[in-house]
């Protein structure tokens, strides 16, 4: 898991110098805030569920933004990961869909989080995403063997999400290249470490 890690860190380096490079920045100076590795890698099971409870009012896990630069995630085929459309997002309009990411594995799959969107003054936002019921077609053809019943039961689901987070000093005002041209959307400074405490507080 060590290695994992570092991995990920590495990949991580690699996405935040095209990232920077795409945006006009020096290619390094997104990845060079992350040298402090405080990232979060979690293994992740949500157990067999009733399929009766997950009936549309409720969750696997609700709609939310992750908290860090960008998380990396890993996850097995039963399904049940949505991701906000991102035309309503920038119509501001009131019908938000959400879409199933299907994609087989192994996938790496890469989303933007608040820091990012911080940063970059919503040029590159943060993706609202949720974990529901999957599809029970999709779910009976990805498990494997054992004595579930899926007209009631839905098979545990599994994911590993490495959270890249950036180094607890850093500010999460906008950087100078985006409030160029444009009002600032974020206005009080705030450390990585400071925000991503006042999100657990909300959260837990």
């Amino acid at each position: 898991m060590e290695g994992f890690f570092d991995e990920c860190h590495d990949s991580l380096c690699q996405i935040m110098e095209a990232l920077a490079t795409g945006l006009g920045l020096a290619p390094r100076s997104l990845a060079a805030m992350h040298s402090s590795k405080n990232h979060e890698l979690r293994l992740l099971c949500y157990p067999e569920a009733d399929a009766r409870l997950l009936d549309g009012s409720r969750l696997r896990i609700a709609e939310h933004t992750d908290f860090g630069s960008v998380t990396l995630l890993f996850q097995d085929n039963i399904g049940g990961l949505e991701i906000e459309t991102q035309a309503g997002v920038v119509e501001r309009s009131n019908a938000r869909q959400f879409r199933a990411v299907t994609d087989a594995t192994p996938v790496m799959i890469v989303n933007i989080g608040d820091s990012l969107e911080r940063w970059t003054n919503s040029t590159l936002r943060a993706v609202v995403h949720r974990v529901s019921k999957p599809g029970l077609q999709r779910a009976k053809e990805a498990a494997s063997g054992g004595d579930v019943d899926f007209d009631t039961m839905l098979p545990k689901r599994q994911s590993i999400a490495f959270f890249a987070k950036p180094n607890r000093d850093i500010s999460l005002l906008p950087l100078p290249h985006f409030v160029r041209d444009r009002t600032a959307l974020w206005k009080e400074d705030m450390t990585a470490h400071a925000y991503n405490q006042s999100k657990l507080v909300r959260t837990f």
